[in-house]
C-alpha cells in the first residue's frame, strides 16, 4: 500500500501541538484511539500555561510583532493579520469569550486563548494553536476524514518524536477517528501531555492537556469542537 504523507509545517513551537499535513492519497492505515484509564490530578492552570507556552510571551490587540498583528473582530471576536496579507478569524463560542492574549509565531501561525464567559481571573482558558496551510486540509467526508486522520496518527507515532518548543518530546502513543488525531508526549522529566488535531478548511488546530495521557479523550474532543466553532467562518 503506497501512502504520501509529509510534515509541511510544524510551527515556530508544538507549544500546543501544531501540526500540519499535507495528504496526495487517503490511503492509509487506522490506529486506535488512547485507552481511558483513571487520570490522576493535573496541574494548576498557571502551570499548564507555563508548560504549554514555554518563554513565549502573549500579546494584546494591535501589538505588531514581525509583521503579524491581531485586531477586534465584530461580535467579540479576533482577525490575526498574518503576513503577506492572509488574515485568520476567531469567533467567540457561545458561553466562551477571548481573553484578549493572542500567540504570534510566525507568518502563517497563531493561537489564542477562550475562557468561559464571566468567569474572570479564577476561570481557567483554554488555548488553541493553528496554522494556516493556505490550501485546504479539512476532509471531504467522513470516509476520508478516518483515513487521513488515521495516517497522521501512524506516521507521528512512526516518527517517534514531534517538535515542541525549542526542542522534541518523545511520541508515546498515537491515535484517531473520523474527527482528529490524537497523541501522548512526555517530556524527559516524565510530564505528559494528551493533544488533539483537527483540519478545518485551511486551518489545522490543535489542543493540549497537560498532566496524563492517555485518558478519556471527551474533554480534549469537546475542546477540538469549540476550536472548530471559533475558526468555522475561515472554511
Amino acid at each position: 500500500m503506497r501512502s504520501a504523507l509529509w510534515i509541511t509545517l510544524l510551527g515556530a513551537a508544538l507549544g500546543t501541538g501544531v501540526l500540519i499535513y499535507v495528504f496526495t492519497t487517503t490511503d492509509f492505515l487506522r490506529s486506535g484511539a488512547p485507552a481511558a484509564p483513571e487520570a490522576p490530578a493535573g496541574p494548576t492552570p498557571a502551570e499548564q500555561r507555563a508548560a504549554l507556552l514555554g518563554p513565549i510571551e502573549p500579546v494584546g490587540y494591535d501589538i505588531v510583532l514581525e509583521g503579524q498583528s491581531v485586531r477586534k473582530g465584530p461580535a467579540g471576536g479576533a482577525v490575526f493579520e498574518m503576513a503577506g496579507g492572509r488574515e485568520v478569524l476567531v469567533a467567540a463560542p457561545g458561553g466562551w469569550e477571548l481573553t484578549g492574549e493572542f500567540v504570534l509565531l510566525n507568518e502563517v501561525s497563531g493561537g489564542f486563548f477562550i475562557a468561559e464567559a464571566g468567569s474572570g481571573a479564577e476561570g481557567a482558558p483554554l488555548y488553541f494553536n493553528f496554522v494556516d496551510a493556505r490550501r485546504r486540509l479539512e476532509p471531504t467526508s467522513t470516509e476520508n476524514a478516518t483515513r487521513i486522520y488515521a495516517g497522521a496518527a501512524e506516521q507521528i507515532g512512526s516518527q517517534g518524536t514531534l517538535p515542541f518548543l525549542d526542542g522534541a518530546l518523545e511520541v508515546t502513543e498515537t491515535g484517531s477517528d473520523e474527527t482528529a488525531v490524537f497523541f501522548c508526549l512526555r517530556r524527559p522529566d516524565g510530564l505528559v501531555f494528551q493533544g488533539g488535531t483537527r483540519f478545518i478548511g485551511p486551518l489545522s488546530v490543535t489542543a493540549m492537556r497537560v498532566g496524563a495521557c492517555p485518558e478519556d479523550i471527551g474533554a480534549l474532543a469537546d475542546q477540538l469542537w469549540l476550536a472548530e466553532t471559533a475558526l468555522g467562518a475561515n472554511r
